[in-house]
């Protein structure tokens, strides 16, 4: 594992708020330019795909939870 990726699990908050589980992978953060500015990369353990690349935004309040960031 590259020292600058951890390892997360990843859910999504459904309509019926109910929390779906979208797979664990390793996380990143890196400079987009499609999207004009730095995102948050998660990808897949199992093959690598993205399974979320969402831009990092100062609006967002991000916080840590054992060890895991939440936003």
């Amino acid at each position: 594992m590259e020292p600058d990726r951890r390892r997360v699990k990843l859910y999504e908050l459904d309509a019926e708020n109910q929390w779906l589980d979208k797979g664990t992978g390793l996380i990143s953060q890196q400079y987009v330019e499609v999207k004009e500015g730095f995102c948050l990369i998660v990808r897949s353990e199992e093959d690598a795909s993205v399974l979320l690349n969402s831009k990092i935004r100062k609006e967002d309040t991000y916080h840590r939870q054992q060890g895991t960031a939440h936003t």
